[in-house]
């Protein structure tokens, strides 16, 4: 998904095959989820069906799979769209580069700072601004998106794996009453989260590459210097 920016911005690079690559993969996590939510329905109205507790354990670790590939293909794309901030007009960005090396490093700030980041650039690619030194990009909307796919993946993932990781694959899924119906309500409020969080996240992808490609083909674009923009 992109448009045609050859006589667009200089040095810019469209991200339309990385928002295609992390909206396959929100997909496939969606798909997950609606299995997994399908086996955890199940699993409440029969706690003895040992199979589906061992297909859920599979489940579990794809999932879990998934969400590590669904990260590294989420810093890829947002790499691409940071890349994108210069030619577009846009130098005094509030990230640089070593204070983003030390967040992504904390646990729940990262995610915090991947919002953030993704919100500062839908606002410096916006295609309706025109490239001037009075026109301040910080007074383009941010959107909501950001913000909405944060908000449904803090509350997913610890209800989603908390209790997988905190009692073990093996100690949940046996027969024990406790570990089984300790994780499984959680699970299954984690999984609809995380239907949530999936195309909220490709959505905001596939429409932020279309932002930036339409700016970058604007003509004025890149033709001021960048102060205070």
């Amino acid at each position: 998904m992109s448009y045609n920016v050859e006589n667009g911005a200089s040095g810019y690079r469209s991200t339309g095959s990385r928002a295609l690559l992390l909206g396959a993969l929100c997909l496939a996590l969606a798909i997950v989820s609606v299995a997994l939510l399908h086996r955890f329905l199940m699993l409440m109205e029969d706690p003895a069906q040992a199979e589906i507790r061992h297909g859920i354990e599979s489940w579990k670790r794809v999932e879990a799979g998934l969400l590590l590939c669904l990260a590294l293909a989420l810093v890829h794309y947002l790499l691409g769209v940071r890349a994108n901030m210069a030619p577009l007009g846009v130098s005094d960005s509030v990230w640089p580069p070593m204070l983003v090396l030390i967040l992504a490093l904390v646990p729940g700030l990262n995610m915090a700072l991947v919002a953030l980041m993704l919100r500062e650039t839908w606002q410096a690619s916006d295609p309706s601004r025109a490239q001037s030194l009075f026109v301040n990009w910080r007074q383009s909307s941010g959107g909501g998106l950001a913000f909405l796919w944060l908000f449904l993946m803090l509350l997913s993932l610890p209800l989603s794996l908390g209790p997988w990781l905190l009692l073990g694959f093996e100690n949940v899924v046996a027969e024990r009453p406790a570990g089984l119906f300790g994780a499984v309500p959680l699970s299954l409020l984690g999984a609809l989260l995380s239907m949530g969080a999936a195309p909220v996240l490709a959505v905001l992808a596939f429409r932020l590459t279309r932002r930036q490609d339409l700016r970058a083909m604007r003509p004025d674009v890149g033709a001021l210097p960048a102060w205070g923009r």
